[in-house]
C-alpha cells in the first residue's frame, strides 16, 4: 500500500553505487515530493472555472480522474487542484462547488489535506455519499455541459458517464485540451530516464516467445492488431526498464506498442533519443520486423496507419483510453473484456523470474530485520523519526545485491500516523519513534531479479492489551491466508473473507484490499492477482505472487498491518487428501521472511496450530536468511534467534 514519488520533485537523500556480478549502477534515493511553490486553491480554482466559463468550451463541470493517458494513477492533476496527495483521488469542479472523492484508505488523509472552505470531501463506501452521477444531478443547470479528456478516461466510464448524463438533460464534451494543464504554469515536465535491458538472466523469457504467445491470442480473437497501453505491459514485453520521473517508483517509461501479426510497433517519446543498443535490443530478440518511425506524440497516426493496414479486428484492452478507442472505426474495435492478454500471462511468473522473486525478497528481509534490530538497539539512546528510520531502512536496502531502489515510497507511521493507511511523513507531520506506541514500516524494494513489498507493525516498549489483541487478530487472519489450501483459478474473494474473521467475530474491520499482485522488477501493485471482497478476479494460478495484508486502524491512536508475499505453490497434499478432480491442489508460500514481533502476539488468543504456523515460519526464517545475516551483521542474527523463540498457545 503505497504512496507514491511525482514529477522528479523528490529531495536528494542519498546516492549510492552498487557494484556486484560486473555490474555498476548509480541510484539516486528519493524522499517524498515535495511540491513546487503554486497558486492556492482559490486562485487554481478561479482559473479552472475561467476556462470552462469561456465560449470556447462553455461547459459547467469538468472531471478530474487520478489517472494519467495510460490509465495509472500518476498524472497528480487531482493533487495540484485540491492539495489531495492519495494515489487514487477524483475531483469534479464545478462553476461554483467542487467535489473530491476518497476511498476509505484515505477518510484521514483528505481530512487533513482538503480546504473544506472550498471542497466537499466525498467519502466514498459510506452510507449517505453521493456517487459522481449524483453530484452532477444536484448540481448541473437544465441541459448542462460536463467536459473531460478523453485520454485520461477508459471507454468504459466515458460511456458511464455519457449514458448518465444524456438520460438527465445533459450532455457529455470531449475536450482534447485538458483544463488542468491549461492552467498549470509551472506543471514539471517529464525526466526521461536511461533505459536498459533486462537480460534473460532476470527475465527468463525473450521478446520472441512472447509475441508467439500473443499472436496465438489474436488469432483466436481474430485480431490483427494488439494495442499495448499499459507501462508495465510495455516494460514486460521488450525485456527493458526505465523509471522516468512521472512513473513514480516503477522502472518503466512512456512508450506505446502496437503487435500486429508480421510487426512490431514502438513509439517512444521523440525526445528521448534512444539508442541503438536498446533498439536493436528489440530488434534481434523479438525476430520480428519492427517498426519505430512513429513517435510517442503521433501515436494515433500511427495507430490510423495500422487500422488502414489491416482488415480484421484492432484488439482494445482495458488499458487503452477513449481518444485511442475513437480513433479506431467502430466496426473494427474488439474491446478485450477483463484483464489484457499480457496482464495474464505477466503474473504468471515463469521459472526465472519465480526464482528470482525469492532470491530478491530474502536479500530485502534481511535488510528489513537489520532495521528491526537497529531500531531496538538504538531507541532510547538517540532520537529517531519516521523519516529517518525510513532512511535508515533504505540504507540497509542499498547495501544488498541487485539493488536499484525503492518500490515505493516508505509507509513510516508511528502512533496515530500508523492510522493512516498511505501516510506519507513529511517534516510537519515526522513524530518521533519511542517506547510509548505502536510503529508500523510499510517498505519495499526493486532489485533486478524482483520487487518487494512488507509490512511490519512492533512496538519498542510495552504494548497495551489492546494493541495486543487487535495485533494478534490480524495476525491469525493472515495466518488463515497461509493456509489455504485450494484449486487452481480460485478467487481472491474466496481469501479474504478469512483474512476478516477474526475481526469481524469483534465487530472491527479494515477499509483496504487483503492483497495485490505484485510484478518481477515491475510495479508493485500488479493486476489481475489480488485478495479483495470484489468478484472479477480470474483466480490463482501456480507462480502467481501476491501480498497477504489484513490490517486494523484505531483512529488518533495506532495503526496495524502485517503483509507478507507469498507465491502460489502446489501443496503437497496429507494423508486422504483428494486433488479437486485432477485439478492439483495448490496453497501460498511466503517469500517474505521478516518475523513477527512475538511480544505483541496474545497468546490466549491464538490455538496451537497457529502457534506452530508461526514457529514453523520463524524457523524457515532462520534457516533461509541466516547465513547471509551473518555475514552482513552478526549481532543482527544473534538478535533474530532472539525474536523467533518457540511460541505456545496459552488458550485452553
Amino acid at each position: 500500500m503505497k504512496s507514491v514519488f511525482a514529477y522528479g520533485l523528490g529531495v536528494l537523500t542519498f546516492a549510492v553505487v552498487l557494484i556486484g556480478a560486473g555490474l555498476v549502477v548509480a541510484k539516486v534515493i528519493y524522499t517524498e515530493p515535495v511540491p513546487s511553490e503554486q497558486k492556492d486553491v482559490v486562485t487554481i480554482l478561479g482559473d479552472i472555472r475561467r476556462v470552462m466559463e469561456s465560449s470556447e468550451y462553455n461547459i459547467q463541470a469538468y472531471l478530474i480522474p487520478a489517472s494519467d493517458e495510460h490509465l495509472s494513477g500518476s498524472s497528480k492533476r487531482v493533487q495540484y487542484v485540491s492539495g489531495f496527495t492519495g494515489s487514487n483521488g477524483f475531483a469534479i469542479v464545478g462553476r461554483t462547488k467542487a467535489a473530491i472523492w476518497v476511498d476509505s484508505r484515505y477518510y484521514i488523509q483528505a481530512d487533513r489535506q482538503v480546504d473544506t472552505a472550498y471542497w466537499e470531501i466525498m467519502k466514498s463506501g459510506l452510507a449517505g455519499t453521493l456517487s459522481h452521477e449524483e453530484w452532477l444531478r444536484d448540481n448541473l443547470p437544465s441541459a448542462g455541459r460536463v467536459g473531460l479528456d478523453p485520454n485520461v478516461f477508459s471507454p468504459s466510464d466515458f460511456t458511464r458517464y455519457s449514458r448518465y448524463l444524456s438520460e438527465q438533460g445533459h450532455s457529455l464534451v470531449s475536450i482534447a485540451d485538458n483544463i488542468v494543464d491549461l492552467v498549470w504554469d509551472d506543471k514539471p515536465q517529464i525526466e526521461f530516464s536511461e533505459l536498459e535491458v533486462l537480460s534473460l538472466t532476470f527475465s527468463g523469457q525473450p521478446i520472441s516467445q512472447k509475441i508467439a504467445s500473443l499472436r496465438s491470442d489474436m488469432n483466436a480473437q481474430k485480431g490483427d492488431a494488439l494495442v499495448v497501453a499499459a507501462l508495465d505491459e510495455i516494460a514486460w514485453l521488450l525485456n527493458i526498464r526505465g523509471g522516468d520521473s512521472v512513473t513514480f517508483y516503477s522502472p518503466t517509461f512512456f512508450s506505446y506498442v502496437i503487435l500486429t501479426m508480421d510487426s512490431l510497433y514502438v513509439f517512444f517519446h521523440e525526445a528521448r533519443n534512444v539508442p541503438d543498443t536498446i533498439k536493436n535490443h528489440i530488434i534481434q530478440e523479438s525476430g520480428t520486423n519492427c517498426i519505430f518511425e512513429f513517435h510517442y506524440e503521433t501515436f494515433l497516426n500511427g495507430l490510423q496507419k495500422v487500422v488502414s493496414d489491416t482488415t480484421k479486428y484492432i484488439l482494445l484492452p482495458s488499458g487503452s483510453n477513449q481518444a485511442i478507442f475513437e480513433s479506431v472505426p467502430a466496426e473494427r474495435r474488439y474491446t478485450v473484456s477483463g484483464y489484457s492478454p499480457i496482464s495474464r500471462l505477466k503474473a504468471v511468473k515463469n521459472a526465472v523470474e519465480a526464482q528470482g522473486m525469492r532470491n530478491s525478497h530474502v536479500r530485502d528481509s534481511i535488510a528489513v530485520i537489520r532495521y528491526m534490530h537497529w531500531l531496538n538497539e538504538t531507541i532510547g539512546k538517540e532520537k529517531i523519526t519516521e523519516i529517518s528510520g525510513a532512511t535508515k531502512l533504505d540504507q540497509f536496502r542499498s547495501e544488498q545485491l541487485y539493488f536499484k531502489g525503492l518500490s515505493f515510497g516508505s509507509i513510516s507511521g508511528f502512533g496515530p500516523n500508523a492510522a493512516v493507511v498511505h501516510y506519507s511523513p513529511t517534516e510537519e507531520t515526522n513524530l518521533e519513534i519511542t517506547t510509548e506506541g505502536v510503529y508500523l514500516i510499510d517498505s519495499g524494494g526493486q532489485y533486478y531479479d524482483g520487487t518487494t513489498d512488507v509490512t511490519r507493525t512492533i512496538h519498542m516498549g510495552q504494548p497495551s492489551d489492546f494493541e495486543k489483541r487487535a495485533f494478534t487478530l490480524v495476525l491469525k487472519g493472515h495466518l488463515a491466508i497461509d493456509r489455504a489450501i485450494f484449486p487452481p483459478g480460485t478467487a481472491g474473494s474466496h481469501f479474504d473473507a478469512l483474512a476478516r474473521q477474526f475481526l469481524f467475530q469483534e465487530g472491527m474491520d479494515y477499509g483496504h484490499g487483503t492483497g495485490h499482485g505484485i510484478g518481477a522488477y515491475l510495479a508493485v501493485h500488479e493486476y489481475p492477482p489480488s485478495i479483495t471482497s470484489a468478484a472479477g478476479s480470474p483466480g490463482f494460478l501456480e507462480n502467481m505472487f501476491v501480498s497477504n495484508e489484513p490490517g486494523y486502524y484505531e483512529e488518533n491512536s495506532f495503526g496495524i498491518r502485517i503483509e507478507s508475499i507469498v507465491q502460489v505453490v502446489k501443496f503437497e497434499g496429507k494423508p486422504g487428501m483428494r486433488d479437486f478432480a485432477g485439478r492439483g491442489a495448490y496453497t501460498f508460500h511466503a517469500t517474505t521472511l521478516v518475523p513477527f514481533q512475538l511480544k505483541m502476539i496474545n497468546t490466549d488468543l491464538i490455538t496451537s496450530e497457529e502457534a506452530e504456523q508461526i514457529n514453523a515460519y520463524h524457523r524457515e526464517i532462520v534457516e533461509t536468511v541466516g547465513d547471509l545475516l551473518i555475514q552482513q551483521d552478526s549481532s543482527a542474527y544473534a538478535w533474530l534467534l532472539e525474536e523467533t523463540e518457540p511460541i505456545s498457545s496459552t488458550m485452553d
